[in-house]
């Protein structure tokens, strides 16, 4: 626990223990996951999703990647992934979204244009060999698009 006057500034802290059981992983398989629901981040800005509401991320700076991490989730039988993108831009910028589980790349995917930072399509890929068991998840944006929601789905 920190007290402090502002961010760069404390006063007192503390370490808080919290008791009880330790959570259990994140369910990732046939579950669609905001992307506001990350562990931990890097080089991403929160952008607006639509004109009235919900959150999207996107790279605080296009030039340089950002990064989208999910603790501790059970991809277990993971085969595919879809996510939600809206990319303006043009198609010489480029947009790639990098899934990552633990060490493993099972998915790159291609990042299409919308026409309007409002204007969301879903894109699917299968994975380049299922996924087992509980990683360390991360999702790194090349490029100037958003991304609001993904989802593994299962064969069959």
């Amino acid at each position: 626990m920190i007290v402090a006057r502002s961010a760069d500034r404390p006063v007192l802290t503390a370490p808080l223990t919290v008791p009880g059981a330790a959570a259990a992983p994140r369910t990732g398989v046939e579950r669609r996951i905001p992307a506001v629901d990350f562990d931990d981040h890097e080089g991403v800005a929160v952008v607006a999703a639509t004109r009235a509401d919900g959150d999207a991320f996107t790279p605080a700076g296009p030039a340089r990647p950002a990064t989208l991490l999910f603790r501790e989730t059970d991809l277990s039988g993971a085969s595919a992934i879809e996510v939600e993108t809206a990319r303006e831009g043009d198609r010489a910028v480029g947009g790639r979204l990098e899934v990552r589980a633990g060490s493993r790349v099972p998915a790159g995917i291609e990042v299409p244009v919308t026409g309007d930072r409002y204007a969301w399509t879903s894109t699917a890929v299968e994975l380049a060999a299922p996924l087992h068991g509980v990683h360390d998840l991360s999702l790194t944006l090349h490029g100037d698009f958003r991304l609001s929601v993904f989802r593994f789905g299962a064969a069959g």
